[in-house]
Order: C-alpha cells, then sequence, then structure tokens
C-alpha cells in the first residue's frame, strides 16, 4: 500500500439502523473527494458491531454513534477513519500509514472535528455566540441578554473537551484546509473559534488583557491549535522545529508514547536524513532515532544536545517502570552515534546561603524533593564535564538539605552593575564567585570553580567542576510564538537565555559523548 489508501463507503440509511460500508483502495493521488474524521479513540467504550464488507466488524460504541451522525439518508458517502481504514494490528502497514497522515488530513475535502459533547444543543449554543462577536467582545458579555450565561457555559464545554487533548489532532487540524466542529447532526466552522482565537492573541499584544471570565480558556489547547492554524494560513512558517513543537505540545496525549513524535512529523521541518516511522521499533530505539537524525540533519547545535534530549526523555522514556529499565532498552539499540554537547555560560554566584529566599527558589525546593544530588564532583573543566559518576548511587537530597544561591551576570566586585538572574539549588556548600554553566532548555546546571594546580614548576590557575545544581529559568522567560519566522532551533533555544557578559573569555570547549553516556547525563537532568 505504499501509495495506496483505503477509504471507507458508507451506504445511505436512516436513524437507528444498522451500519452498512465497505472498503475501497484507492491511489492516493486519485482518490475521490472524501472526509476524513478527527475523533477521540475511547478505548474502553463497549464494542458493536458494523456491517463491512459483508462480514461483521466490531467497532467501538462511540465509533459507531459518529457513523450514525454522518450517515446520509440517500446517498453514499467517502470516509477516511483511521481505526476502521488502517489494519492497526499490521505494524508494516501501520508505519506505511502514518507517514502518509499529513498527506491524507491535507487533501480531504472537509476535515470533521467530532466532539460527541452531552447535550443536543452545547455546540449550538456555542455556534450562536461566536457568530456574535459583539456579545463576545463587551468587557462582561454576559449581560448582554438574558440567555448569554448559558451560551457562556456551552461555550466552555466545548473548548474544554477532552478532544483537544488528544495528540494526534494537531497534524490533522492544523495540516486541513477545511475543518467542521461537529457533535451530533449539528456543526460549525472551526473558523469561528479561530477568529475568537485571533481576538485574544490581538488583546494581549496590545497588553489589553481579556475579562478574567476569559483567563481559563484564553489559553486552552483548542485556542493553541487555532493560533498555529492562523499562522499557517498567513503563509508565515508553515512548518516548526521538532523539538519547537514538542515543547508547545507536550501536555496533549496518546496512549502510545512513540505518537508524540510521529504526530508532528508532517507539520515539523523537513530533515535532510528523515526519522524513520516503525511501529516495531521501541520508544528507546526512537529516542536514538529522532537524535540522530537532528544531529546528521545539522538541526541540533551542541548547546541543544541536552535540552532536546531531556524533551525526547520525557516524552518517550517515562513509560518504562524504572531507571534501570530505561537504561536497558537504550543500550539494546547499539545506536554508535556521538555527539557535541556543550553547557552554556549563565553567570556568576553572587548571594552564597540566601537568608531570606525569593519565592522562586521556594518552588524549586519543593520540586527538589526526592531527587538525588552529587555532595561534590571535582574534575577537569571543560573536557571533564560530561564524565559523572552514575546517578544511581547518589545520596538522595531533602529539599531542605540543599544550598540555596542567587545568580547574577557578572563576577562579583565588578565594576559593571550587576543583576540577579536566576536562583539555585546544589548539594554542597557554593561560594560567591562560582561560576554557572547550564544547559538549553533545562534546569540542570555545573559549578564551576577556579582552583590552584599544582606540579614541579610551580602552580597552575585550573578549573574545576565542582558539582551539578538546579536552576530556576531566566526572568522574562520567552514564551513560544507560532509566527515566528525563523526555523533555527538554536536561535529560538537561545531566547530562553540571558546574555551574560563575557568578561573573562567564558568560552567552553564541547564535549563528544555517546548516546549511552548522553542518556545517563539526562537521567540526572530530568529526574523521573
Amino acid at each position: 500500500m505504499e501509495d495506496q489508501i483505503r477509504l471507507l463507503e458508507l451506504y445511505p440509511g436512516r436513524e437507528e439502523a444498522n451500519i452498512h460500508a465497505r472498503l475501497r483502495h484507492y491511489a492516493i493521488d486519485s482518490a475521490p473527494a472524501y472526509t476524513a474524521i478527527s475523533y477521540r479513540w475511547r478505548s474502553k467504550n463497549p464494542l458493536r458491531a458494523i456491517h463491512l464488507d459483508e462480514m461483521r466488524f466490531f467497532a467501538r460504541e462511540n465509533l459507531v454513534n459518529l457513523l450514525q451522525c454522518l450517515r446520509d439518508p440517500h446517498q453514499s458517502r467517502m470516509l477516511w477513519i483511521d481505526a476502521i481504514c488502517v489494519n492497526q494490528s499490521d505494524n508494516e502497514e501501520r508505519s506505511s500509514q502514518v507517514q502518509k497522515m499529513g498527506l491524507i488530513y491535507s487533501r480531504a475535502e472537509t476535515v470533521i472535528s467530532w466532539l460527541d459533547l452531552q447535550g443536543e444543543g452545547t455546540l449550538r449554543r456555542a455556534s450562536d455566540l461566536l457568530s456574535a462577536p459583539s456579545l463576545w467582545r463587551y468587557i462582561d458579555f454576559r449581560k448582554g441578554r438574558e440567555n448569554s450565561h448559558e451560551s457562556w457555559e456551552a461555550l466552555q464545554q466545548v473548548m474544554t473537551h477532552e478532544y483537544w487533548t488528544r495528540t494526534w489532532i494537531i497534524q490533522e487540524i492544523i495540516t486541513a484546509e477545511r475543518v467542521m466542529v461537529q457533535s451530533g447532526l449539528f456543526a460549525m466552522p472551526l473558523s469561528l473559534l479561530e477568529d475568537f482565537a485571533y481576538w485574544i492573541m490581538v488583546r494581549n499584544n496590545q497588553s489589553k488583557g481579556i475579562h478574567a471570565d476569559w483567563e481559563g480558556i484564553a489559553t486552552a489547547n483548542c485556542i493553541q491549535l487555532c493560533e498555529h492554524r492562523i499562522a499557517v494560513s498567513c503563509r508565515l512558517n508553515p512548518r516548526q522545529p521538532l523539538q519547537h513543537l514538542l515543547m508547545r505540545y507536550g501536555n496533549f496525549n496518546c496512549t502510545d508514547p512513540r505518537d508524540k513524535v510521529y504526530s508532528l512529523l508532517d507539520i515539523s521541518i523537513q530533515l535532510d536524513h528523515p526519522i524513520t516511522v516503525d511501529y516495531a521499533g521501541t520508544s528507546a530505539w526512537l529516542f536514538a532515532e529522532v537524535l540522530s537524525c537532528l544531529h546528521a540533519s545539522e538541526e541540533m547545535g551542541p548547546k541543544e544536545v541536552v535540552g532536546t534530549a531531556a524533551l525526547l526523555y520525557k516524552h518517550l522514556l517515562c513509560g518504562y517502570p524504572s531507571d534501570a529499565e530505561r537504561r536497558k532498552a537504550v543500550r539494546a539499540v547499539q545506536r554508535t552515534s556521538s555527539f557535541q554537547v556543550e553547557p552554556y555560560h549563565r553567570g556568576f554566584i553572587a548571594s552564597a546561603g540566601l537568608l531570606d529566599e525569593p519565592l522562586q527558589l521556594r518552588r524549586l525546593r519543593k520540586q527538589a524533593a526526592g531527587m538525588r544530588m552529587f555532595s561534590s564532583h571535582m574534575s577537569e573543566f571543560p573536557h571533564g564535564w560530561a564524565d559523572f559518576p552514575d546517578v544511581h548511587n547518589a545520596p538522595l537530597f531533602q529539599p531542605e538539605e540543599l544550598h540555596g544561591f542567587a545568580v547574577q551576570a557578572s563576577p562579583v566586585g565588578s565594576i559593571i552593575q550587576a543583576h540577579t538572574t536566576s536562583f539555585g539549588l546544589a548539594g554542597f556548600p557554593v561560594r560567591d564567585g562560582d561560576r554557572i554553566y547550564q544547559f538549553s532548555n533545562t534546569d540542570f546546571a555545573l559549578v564551576v570553580r577556579s582552583a590552584e594546580r599544582y606540579h614541579g614548576l610551580g602552580s597552575k590557575a585550573a578549573n574545576k567542576i565542582v558539582g551539578p545544581a538546579l536552576l530556576t529559568g531566566p526572568v522574562g522567560t520567552a514564551q513560544w510564538n507560532p509566527f515566528i519566522k525563523s526555523t533555527d532551533v538554536a536561535s529560538w533555544f537561545r531566547s530562553f537565555e540571558p546574555q551574560p557578559l563575557n568578561l573573562l573569555g567564558d568560552s567552553v570547549s564541547s564535549s563528544s559523548i555517546t548516546i549511552v553516556e548522553l542518556f545517563d547525563l539526562i537521567s540526572w537532568v530530568c529526574r523521573s
């Protein structure tokens, strides 16, 4: 089925009559007009039988209800539904079809986002409200008419529906030409939600804010997707770096962790060395595959390796029962790739042993509960920074045992006015003047100290790693923006970094590490 897809021909029928349909094969370039369905799988729903190719086929109840609502009483209708049109038990076919998903949804005449809301009139009331901008643009639109409260409640139900949490809907919606949101027999164009999302963006960009009633849904998943669709329709940036998308849509869910990556490939930057879709490969294999392809395609520089690996670790490897199982799985991949990895200079410790801790540091202590921390680790810098002891043998620290400190951009005693950029915690005493090196897109940092190294002819200054530390993010961390024109992920990662003054020539040599060594490093970074 390299160049073919299956379409479901849904035969006409009325009301509660049994579903009758057949599967038809078409070359993807010559398929007839069809509607692609985007919906939430409900694996715990009971099974119901339909008649497919004159045989009994069991589908989930929500899918059968969907087919009954979409069925035309007088003529057949051509549909594409992944649960029926793709043999889910055949890994080879599944892998092949997943690579066509973006094409399938982009060529569909219409994509239907199926919500199956409770209550027949919920979507209709939300549509009526969104169709009247003069209502929701009021400071408090609920005072506009008597039934506006019901419309408000209906819109909340639509925007917070669990459908919007599904990972696969991201590319299904972003790549579609026309999207209709449907529940039961009523449908509304997604463009109504896009208009609302655009209004929110304009208000926020003008620093006008929005009414407090809207704040909970202004960042809802469906608003994020609508903003992304608007950016794509403006042709500002149709494809984004994969790392960018993994961060943006990290809160979306899927049953198979590998789909966190596979679901984004058709809207991410095309790589010179494409990522292989292979459901026969483990999550650990995909972890290594993505890193290798990004590295070979020069889409990931030395400063982005650890942050990217940490993202993939959280999405792909946390499903393993223990860190020992994760390590075993990564070793089993036997990937020979090696990476140049480099932290960036964040600043200097200015206030060791803070007495009055700020809120950011108190929050960081809570996050550090139950984590392992090295008490000290003196090794040569920069060449030995990647050579850490086994994190699994590191002592377990309680949050109150960790040493707090502040970080500023310029050295202590500098004639240039200093300002605090972040705060941190370490499992060992730190000193004012110690340097901080951090890995992009993580809270993981290294404390580096100048020390005297003695030899036969005297002493020589040397930099030593004292140990690892946790850092809060810089003040004013950059937010993801779907309208960013640059596709250079390195520049986007750098938007998260402060720019400390490089008074002491703090350039860092990168170190080469293997995929297994990288895994061992991010086992500490992710602290899962």
